[in-house]
């Protein structure tokens, strides 16, 4: 496993390639939505599938890895990662909660969702579209957390390493 430190505030993908990403750990926020393709993630210690409509929400400081189970051809997956100082609306619950189930399936998929998506590939990812990119991220999240079962981080870490107070921890 390693500690992954990116320097970006904000950082997105659009996947369409087999990728295998190891265990890996950081302090932001990973977003996934599978487009099309099987995506097969390990969250904590939980192992999950997703497929077409799927979104995986990564807290951070939660050990994760995921491989593609589909071929180029047939895979599209979003990833986005960012800084939870960008998410003043979400910053609480995102240091100090985490998901019991980290991978929802909206259905339907909420148009604000797939606005916002569009709209964040579509701008130009730097600095001074900070106040754009955290009102589509927080719009993302906005349709998302309401469908996670929400839990005290403090008093029931997840199972695995987690990072708490910048120091590396093993249940």
């Amino acid at each position: 496993m390693f500690y992954e430190n990116k320097p970006d505030f904000f950082i997105l993908y659009n996947e369409t390639t087999s990728l295998q990403y190891p265990l890996h750990i950081h302090s932001y926020i990973e977003y996934v939505h599978v487009i099309s393709g099987l995506v097969e993630m390990q969250i904590g210690v939980g192992n999950y599938t997703l497929g077409p409509g799927d979104i995986a929400l990564i807290f951070p400081n939660v050990q994760h890895k995921y491989h593609t189970l589909s071929s180029s051809g047939n895979t599209q997956f979003y990833i986005m990662n960012s800084s939870v100082d960008i998410l003043p609306m979400y910053q609480m619950e995102l240091l100090g909660k985490y998901p019991h189930v980290p991978v929802v399936h909206p259905s339907p998929m909420h148009e604000d969702i797939l606005y916002a998506e569009k709209r964040l590939f579509e701008i130009t990812l730097e600095e001074e579209n900070t106040p754009l990119i955290s009102s589509l991220t927080s719009l993302i999240l906005s349709h998302i957390f309401p469908l996670l079962q929400i839990r005290d981080f403090e008093n029931t870490p997840p199972p695995g390493p987690y990072v708490q107070n910048n120091r590396l921890h093993w249940q």
